[in-house]
């Protein structure tokens, strides 16, 4: 497994195959760290990110023809301002598994379909104890492309979270298909925002979304409840379920029960 683990501005650990190339810089000017990823044959990633001060970071990745990628992120720590940007060339996925137990985020991520019959998956989990928010736009710039956005969030204590999902098709893109799922589950009163927006200039194409902000529904909770589980609890294990799903058997997210253990003992 190619693992990379970087520790506020520096990148503590390395270990990577001929199919990936990095170049990481730092602009003191803005103060501003990139991690450039160029990926040239079929292979995974783990990235994790540590940080005790507040960061800025950007990510660029490039995924070449006819490769397919997975990319598997773990953020804990201060707050960070993150910038991603990805480039998918023909016939080409990415898959990306990210969760974050941060302090606080702001993150926007711009992915380009540039070649024909690209695949974007994007599954993203947090749990938010302060602001957090996702700025997600995906860009169909070529026929036969696929995106699947998926956000899962938790609110708790002093969180919020604000989710803004854009999808793009030009005139002449045909053949799209397009998937937003956004939810937020909110344990408090703060105000919580989901933003879907489909701007489709083509017919030929599939586009489906849906967003939801509340607490779980009363049949999950009366399931549980049902069998003898007190409603804390009840709430505990559909939280774990809905964190966890996704990350199934991905060593990277091994513990995270154990994480989220720790906001409901």
């Amino acid at each position: 497994m190619n693992k990379i683990i970087v520790t506020n501005d520096e990148i503590t650990k390395i270990e990577l195959d001929n199919n990936i190339e990095l170049n990481f810089s730092k602009n003191k000017f803005i103060n501003i760290n990139s991690l450039n990823i160029k990926v040239l044959a079929d292979t995974t990633l783990e990235i994790e990110y540590f940080n005790d001060v507040d960061i800025k970071l950007e990510v660029i990745i490039e995924v070449l023809d006819y490769v397919k990628f997975s990319l598997f992120e773990k953020k804990t720590g201060c707050k960070s301002k993150v910038q991603c940007k990805y480039n998918l060339c023909k016939s080409s996925s990415l898959d990306i598994f990210r969760f974050n137990d941060i302090t606080s985020i702001n993150e926007s991520d711009v992915v380009l379909l540039n070649g024909e019959n690209s695949t974007i998956n994007m599954f993203i989990k947090t749990i938010s104890k302060n602001t957090e928010k996702y700025d997600i736009r995906v860009y169909h710039n070529a026929s036969f492309t696929k995106s699947s956005i998926k956000n899962h969030g938790v609110v708790i204590q002093d969180g919020s979270i604000t989710i803004n999902v854009s999808s793009f098709v030009p005139k002449k893109i045909i053949n799209c298909e397009i998937n937003q799922d956004n939810r937020i589950i909110n344990f408090t009163n703060n105000k919580c925002i989901i933003n879907p927006n489909l701007f489709i200039d083509e017919n030929d194409v599939i586009a489906n979304h849906s967003a939801h902000i509340g607490t779980f529904t009363n049949d999950e909770l009366f399931y549980l409840q049902s069998r003898g589980i007190d409603k804390y609890t009840a709430e505990k294990i559909l939280t774990n379920g809905f964190l966890v799903s996704d990350f199934d058997n991905i060593p990277i997210f091994q513990n995270l029960t154990e994480v989220i253990e720790k906001y409901w003992r």
